[in-house]
């Protein structure tokens, strides 16, 4: 049996759907059963639980085998701060894991986390790493770089700038690069990574092309059927904005944080992707024509 947190979620979701159709037990960590049906079925084993609720992971974690560790947040609002989600939230899995004599324990970080890390996202991060690797499990951390397919926050966010606006704002220079990963690519990575050979690993996952924000913006934009300029915005010029917004804002378009991140190259020193999944992973142009077009692809073959 296969427990995977944050299950309704971009990545979960998919995830899980993968797991089932290679003939996996899955169970999956909801905060609301009702919403785990709607997306991922009427027959899921829903386990109602939260990061933050220690018995409620227990329960969720009796006769588990495997934890795909999966929650996480981008941006913080009230009640969720990364602190309580990536570091505390962690804390709280690996201990319901030890508890319930779980053999394998994935988890999924982020590509850029470090202990010098400037942005707040990538500190807890790092600091939700060394508890994995302190806690005795068999363990494996992969660390993605931008994953994207239908349903992803980012390229969506971007799509509507796009479509709404006849010169497209892109913040910073442009210039920074990223190895974004299709998420069929990257939910096969998570279910290759559950194999014993892996453990003890930490692997940098990202897709086949390495591309500025520009480029990414660019080929957005010509899926969409679009022809637009682009207006660089200084990160001087935005941060103050971006600071009002998380203190005025519920869900603000922009953090500090993000700004950070968005500033720094996030691109593997070696990608461990084609290592983890049996097919070719799929080019950027390919994908984020897939996302729009409104096919997104079948469901990937098996993990190596």
């Amino acid at each position: 049996m296969t427990l995977v947190t944050g299950s309704t979620g971009f990545i979960g979701s998919n995830l899980v759907r993968l797991l089932k159709a290679d003939g996996k037990a899955v169970r999956a960590l909801v905060r609301d059963a009702e919403k785990a049906r709607r997306i991922l079925g009427p027959e899921v084993d829903a386990a109602v639980g939260d990061v933050s609720d220690r018995d409620s992971l227990s329960r969720a974690a009796e006769g588990v085998d495997t934890i795909i560790h999966l929650v996480g947040i981008i941006r913080e609002a009230r009640g969720a701060t990364f602190e309580g989600i990536h570091v505390r939230g962690t804390e709280n899995i690996l201990a319901a894991a030890v508890r319930a004599g779980v053999r394998r324990f994935v988890f999924q970080s982020a590509l850029g986390t470090r202990p010098s890390a400037a942005a707040r996202y990538h500190q807890t991060k790092w600091r939700a790493e060394e508890l994995v690797r302190a806690s005795g499990l068999s363990w494996t951390i992969l660390r993605p770089s931008l994953v994207y397919g239908p349903g992803d926050d980012f390229t969506a966010r971007l799509a509507d700038v796009i479509r709404l606006s006849p010169a497209v704002p892109v913040l910073g220079s442009g210039k920074s690069r990223f190895q974004p990963i299709y998420v069929h690519d990257m939910t096969a990575c998570l279910a290759g990574a559950t194999d014993d050979a892996h453990a003890g690993r930490t692997f940098e996952i990202g897709g086949p092309d390495v591309l500025t924000l520009d480029q990414i913006v660019e080929e957005i934009a010509q899926a969409l059927g679009r022809r637009r300029s682009f207006v660089h915005v200084p990160f001087p010029f935005v941060r103050p904005a971006a600071r009002l917004f998380e203190i005025f804002l519920p869900s603000p378009p922009v953090t500090v944080d993000q700004l950070t991140m968005l500033g720094e190259d996030n691109v593997c020193a070696e990608n461990a992707a084609p290592s983890l999944v049996a097919t070719p992973l799929v080019p950027f142009r390919d994908g984020i024509r897939r996302v729009f077009s409104g096919s997104a692809g079948e469901i990937p073959a098996s993990p190596v």
